[in-house]
């Protein structure tokens, strides 16, 4: 079967032309599209075609989501490697292979029977490394591209891991001579994770970088920049980059901290350095304490280190006045200095505060939890997404209150199970819902108002009760022209605006 590429579709406005039956395409989608229809003659014009009928079928998506093994590894002993496989397409994939490669090289291969539609499952696999040093686990899926699959660009995930020489070598217990680094291809539309072992991981969402050959890069880089600031470095100091690329969103970066480290009277703190000033500057993060870890989200990327402070200075700051350069003269400006001033949001590192950006759940969420001062659930509440992995640390708490609350409940699936998302974007009427279900909560039942919005025909089935609370209460108004844009995605103006009304309503 023949594949036409997306840039086709788009050049001829979505028409394909077939003169074979049983002709496949492959959309932008990622669908596979079967067109059914008489082929042409010799000499036909083109004009006289039958119309062809057009099919749509989904069918399986596998792809690797995580890999996990010990934390410490030495040449010479066995671990096991366990790799979560997930399928998110329509359609069961039954008798495919997985392989673990290491360097390049095959280290196992696993058969697996059947994995249902929606479903996900964890191979494991034994790996015994013969000598120190950096290597790259990669994960191949269905190698031989025997299972039909909406797409293929997903199969594969790589993981870079340090190996401690053999107990009684002259390696120095596996420290390692040269810096670490790893460097993994951005592939558009994907999420990319790139980790070095015990230092480091990178995750960085679909559409947080844009640019055709990028490169998500890092480097341990020594602890000469770490001097500049008088306090205990408790991590690596590790300098990230994006190469042949641009910073459209929020990159997550876990970093890892030595807790012997740590005195009684601090708290672990990430920083980033600062080259115009040539110093460290404090990042808001969340520190797990059973992980040894300090999560940050961040929009700008350079050197990254997690330092010891007394516990008194981890305190947040609350400002008299806060002033964003890029709002001046906008018109949620008061709102937003106003809701910075309470520490309820906050702009980005260097300053601005770019109300236009669009807001993902993950934002969303730990934006409501902040505002309503919820208390943080656990790991518990997570369970219920099957997608639980894939929140980033910094945002686990958040979303753990949220649930717990009852505000929060994710998207169901075919099959009953639930996913969170956290990086869609959110759309007006998806706010509307998270609005009307606090203020059920905090007000009581609220008679909602009538939709007189000259657009209230396309606001969704599920989300019209809700916009009609948010309406009444002024939480939500339409746009000059009366339309309320339902399935518009939400700014962070908007966020604001909509969170600072809420808060007039319920204080």
């Amino acid at each position: 079967a023949k594949t036409l590429s997306s840039a086709f579709v788009k050049l001829n406005k979505g028409i394909i032309l077939a003169n074979r039956l049983n002709e496949e395409v492959l959309r932008e989608n990622n669908w596979p599209l079967k067109l059914t229809g008489p082929a042409l003659k010799k000499g036909e014009n083109v004009k006289k075609a039958a119309k062809i009928t057009l099919t749509i079928t989904n069918q399986a998506d596998l792809w690797p989501s995580v890999i996990t093994l010990p934390e410490y590894l030495q040449a010479g002993s066995s671990s096991t490697v366990t790799v979560r496989v997930y399928n998110g397409g329509a359609k069961n994939a039954a008798n495919f292979e997985i392989i673990l490669n290491a360097n390049e090289k095959q280290v196992e291969s696993k058969k697996v029977d059947l994995l249902a539609a929606g479903a996900d499952t964890e191979i494991s696999f034994t790996w015994t490394p013969e000598n120190a040093g950096l290597y790259t686990l990669k994960v191949i899926i269905d190698p031989k591209n025997e299972i039909l699959e909406n797409n293929k660009l997903n199969n594969e995930l790589t993981k870079d891991v340090q190996v401690a020489s053999r107990p009684g070598s002259s390696g120095g217990g596996g420290a390692p001579t040269k810096p670490q680094k790893v460097e993994k291809n951005i592939v558009a539309g994907a999420a990319t994770v790139a980790e070095i072992s015990g230092v480091v991981k990178i995750e960085v969402p679909a559409g947080a970088v844009s640019g055709g050959n990028a490169v998500i890069a890092a480097e341990t880089i020594g602890e000469q920049k770490a001097k500049g600031l008088d306090r205990p470095l408790l991590s690596k100091v590790v300098d990230v980059q994006v190469k042949n690329g641009t910073i459209t969103g929020k990159i997550n970066l876990t970093l890892y901290f030595d807790p012997k480290k740590l005195a009684k009277n601090q708290e672990p703190a990430a920083f980033y350095y600062e080259e115009k000033n040539n110093q460290w500057v404090k990042l808001d993060g969340v520190v797990d304490y059973d992980r040894s870890t300090a999560t940050v989200s961040v929009e700008h990327l350079t050197p990254f280190a997690v330092f010891a402070l007394p516990k008194e200075e981890i305190k947040p700051a609350v400002k008299e006045k806060t002033v964003f350069p890029d709002l001046q003269g906008h018109w949620a400006e008061a709102v937003i200095n106003e809701l910075a001033g309470m520490g309820i949001i906050s702009g980005y590192p260097e300053g601005a505060f770019k109300p236009e950006n669009k807001i993902t759940r993950l934002e969303a969420t730990a934006l409501l939890a902040r505002a309503l001062k919820l208390t943080s659930g656990d790991e518990e509440e997570l369970k219920i997404f099957k997608d639980a992995a894939h929140i980033p640390g910094w945002a686990r708490k958040a979303v753990s209150a949220t649930v717990k609350e009852g505000l929060l409940k994710g998207y169901e699936e075919a099959d009953g199970t639930f996913t969170f998302a956290g990086q869609k974007l959110v759309n007006r009427a998806e706010m509307a819902v998270l609005a009307g279900r606090i203020m059920d909560r905090k007000l009581g039942p609220v008679t909602p108002a009538a939709l007189n919005f000259t657009d209230a025909g396309q606001i969704p089935v599920w989300a019209r009760q809700a916009v009609g609370v948010a309406a009444a209460k002024g939480v939500m108004s339409g746009y000059p022209d009366n339309t309320l844009q339902a399935l518009n995605n939400l700014n962070r103006a908007e966020a604001a605006t909509m969170i600072k009304r809420m808060l007039d309503l319920l204080t």
